[in-house]
């Protein structure tokens, strides 16, 4: 799966809206300094290696999201450097990061 896809399919189910009502806006490459992907939890560490990866502005009821990935579709919505984690859930093997799959509830 595309990394858009994920994050509109991320936005629709926060919103409880259709992804038909959903616009991707842009979708800029980006080179984030760590792995926090440009937007850090408080207090969380992250790896000090630049992160390749994607800013990508959605627009919906007149809104505009911005979400912060990686490269191996790690997402966060990042609203005023603000994360909020995904929401989407996943079946194990559905993305292929290389990070063992730890089902968590």
């Amino acid at each position: 799966m595309v990394i858009a896809e994920l994050v509109v399919r991320d936005l629709a189910l926060r919103l409880s809206i259709r992804l038909d009502e959903i616009t991707v806006v842009s979708i800029e490459s980006v080179e984030w300094p760590n792995s926090a992907i440009g937007c850090p939890l408080p207090g969380a560490d992250y790896a000090q290696v630049i992160t390749p990866g994607y800013r990508i502005k959605l627009e919906a009821g007149g809104e505009i999201y911005t979400y912060h990935t990686s490269e191996r579709q790690a997402l966060v919505l990042c609203q005023d450097g603000n994360p909020e984690l995904p929401l989407i859930p996943v079946k194990p093997g559905e993305i292929q990061d290389g990070i063992p799959w730890v089902p968590v509830d």
